[in-house]
């Protein structure tokens, strides 16, 4: 008995020793990788405190006097040679002035639609407002601002300049308003940045959001000089919208080649996108789905192809034989490997008297392939000389080409123009890419 119960105490210590051997490893365990764990995350921590704001970056850089001036303040870029580009939501800016708030206040480096303001119209009451800003209850304003990534996170309030202006020197604003997001350049703020010498100055007829004592409006044509108009033609829309101070640098230097970068994640509105060996850009978001327009002309065995719009009147009727709606429709369709990803979607066939952009709008019709109409955001705007689906009267024989100046022309149904498809994609054919034009977003 007495032997036995040895053993059976042999046995016991063994479990103790078994058990504080793994109690002590598991504790080192604890202490060891809890303590990485805490080091990883204090370090990312620091880190991420530590990155620099946009507006520090740009401050601190060495640009020459000559190029960044101090007005009251504000720090304006000037001179038609400086490295002020910013990529956000997949569209290239320039910067305007680093504001005293240290918010940035920023400017589209081409136009990126074509719109009237409204005869007689002041900005803020203009249809070019409602095209860049949401107006409650109309689904069809805000145009610009609702493509725009995570506006609450990267932007702030822009400043608009409400004086009526009848010196085209005007170098100064007394009565700002503050109440939106977009908005455009105003008369001041190009005197600042140099006038026709200023790097704003890019080719383009284009407004500003400033107006005289008779309530014309003031634009910047494609020589640089400023001039006024009564609001009625069809000029370029460069978006004018503010960076928020607390903005991170992600990367870049400043240059076209590799502006600023203030976004982590992918935006898709904007990304460009690869079919087969076809180069696309998304320029509408939907529920469930992706439009895409063209990045250059359709061609043919490398020739530009140029059609007639029509026999009978601007509506796109991919049924009818000889029109542009019929050749997309079925020629150019069956021509596409990835014809079968192609959605049948509605596309926006009204019409545009130089006023309100929403009769433009707010007539569709269903078809696969289609073009762009004024209203929507066009992003290729080194291409000239293409189809629009928006004629200039109810059931014309008129029909709005995208000119590469920043304006927009009527031309004969009957007359050639270059074409520029759009196709609409389900948003799961994406699967792979960035949207970059290095790594555009592709299928499986």
């Amino acid at each position: 008995m007495v032997k036995k119960s040895k053993r059976v105490k042999k046995k016991i210590d063994k479990q103790k020793v078994f058990w504080a051997i793994s109690i002590a490893f598991l504790f080192s365990c604890i202490v060891f990788y809890g303590g990485r764990l805490i080091y990883y995350y204090n370090k990312f921590k620091i880190k991420e405190e530590e990155s620099i704001s946009l507006y520090q970056e740009v401050i601190n850089s060495n640009y020459s006097e000559e190029s960044i001036i101090n007005l009251n303040g504000d720090y304006y870029f000037t001179g038609n040679d400086v490295n002020n580009y910013v990529r956000y939501s997949n569209i290239l800016f320039r910067i305007v002035r680093l504001n005293d708030d240290e918010s940035i206040t920023i400017i589209t480096d081409k136009s990126i639609s074509d719109l009237s303001m409204g005869e007689g119209k002041k900005y803020s009451d203009s249809y070019v407002y409602e095209w860049l800003n949401e107006v409650s209850n109309d689904e069809d304003t805000g145009i610009f601002i609702k493509n725009m990534a995570n506006v609450d996170k990267y932007l702030t309030n822009s400043e608009t300049c409400l004086d009526s202006i009848d010196d085209a020197n005007n170098k100064e604003c007394k009565k700002i308003d503050d109440s939106s997001y977009a908005t455009l350049l105003s008369l001041s703020d190009y005197i600042n940045t140099g006038n026709v010498d200023s790097f704003i100055n890019n080719g383009e007829y284009f407004y500003l959001s400033s107006n005289n004592s008779d309530k014309d409006t003031w634009y910047v044509n494609d020589k640089g000089k400023v001039g006024t108009n009564d609001g009625t033609d069809v000029y370029g829309i460069r978006p004018v919208i503010t960076v928020n101070k607390n903005v991170k640098l992600i990367s870049g230097d400043g240059s076209k080649e590799n502006p600023y970068i203030i976004e982590k994640d992918n935006n898709y509105f904007g990304g460009y996108v690869k079919l087969d060996n076809d180069i696309w850009r998304i320029y509408q978001i939907n529920d469930n789905e992706y439009k895409l327009m063209l990045n250059d002309y359709l061609t043919v065995d490398n020739e530009k192809v140029e059609e007639i719009y029509s026999n009978n009147t601007y509506k796109y009727n991919d049924t009818q034989s000889g029109s542009l709606a019929y050749y997309l429709n079925n020629t150019y369709l069956n021509s596409l490997s990835y014809k079968d990803i192609i959605l049948d979607s509605n596309y926006s066939n009204g019409y545009y008297n130089k006023d309100d952009y929403r009769d433009s709008i707010g007539d569709t019709i269903e078809t696969k392939v289609g073009v762009v109409s004024v209203g929507d955001i066009i992003l290729n705007n080194e291409l000239d000389d293409y189809y629009t689906m928006t004629g200039n009267v109810n059931d014309g024989k008129m029909i709005y080409v995208v000119k590469n100046n920043g304006r927009m022309i009527t031309k004969s149904i009957k007359s050639n123009s270059y074409v520029v498809p759009c196709i609409t994609i389900s948003k799961d054919s994406l699967v792979k890419g960035n949207g970059s034009l290095e790594e555009p977003y592709e299928m499986e």
